[in-house]
């Protein structure tokens, strides 16, 4: 099959997984401990888990913004990130882009 350098290359084996020994691959059990993790919260931690990951997406977003246009308003910034979340809607975005023609720099 794939030899040593093909592995030191990067290139993903079945047999260059590490454990692999029961025909899963590695992702697959990192999963099924998310999974299992996730099953064990109560309705009222996911739906908080859930309101931080966006928070946290939407920080994340914003600081793209900001490197890739430079500073602004924080208004701006906030219908900015919308425009990025809503992008494949395009009602959701023609909405926005009237938003954002009525915000300041």
């Amino acid at each position: 099959m794939y030899s040593a350098p093909a592995v030191r290359l990067g290139i993903l084996t079945v047999e260059s997984c590490i454990g692999f020994a029961t025909g899963e691959l590695m992702a697959s059990i990192v999963e099924q401990h998310y999974q299992s993790r996730m099953d064990s919260l109560s309705a009222k931690e996911r739906m908080e888990r859930c309101a931080a990951m966006f928070q946290w997406t939407r920080q994340l977003l914003g600081r793209q913004i900001v490197a890739e246009s430079g500073p602004m308003s924080p208004d701006r910034l906030k219908w900015e990130v919308a425009k990025r979340l809503y992008r494949a809607d395009p009602l959701a975005t023609a909405f926005i882009d009237r938003k954002l023609a009525n915000v300041s720099r």
